[in-house]
């Protein structure tokens, strides 16, 4: 995440290299829409890729793919 926001990818491009590193998908379109829209209403862009980040890292989808 560090390293991609550093080289200022696009919210596009970060979700899905979370989702790929995650989940080894692509987002669907309504995953994809809800998220990106969540960091846009963010306050601070950062803090909302930290979260999102965290809630995927957490998920029941992460926890049986490995």
């Amino acid at each position: 995440l560090r390293r991609l926001l550093a080289a200022r990818a696009s919210d596009e491009q970060i979700q899905v290299e979370v989702w790929l590193a995650a989940y080894s998908r692509r987002p669907t379109p309504d995953e994809s829409a809800e998220l990106l829209a969540a960091v846009k209403e963010a306050p601070k862009r950062e803090e909302a890729w930290e979260d999102l980040l965290w809630s995927v890292i957490n998920s029941k989808e992460l926890l049986f793919q490995h």
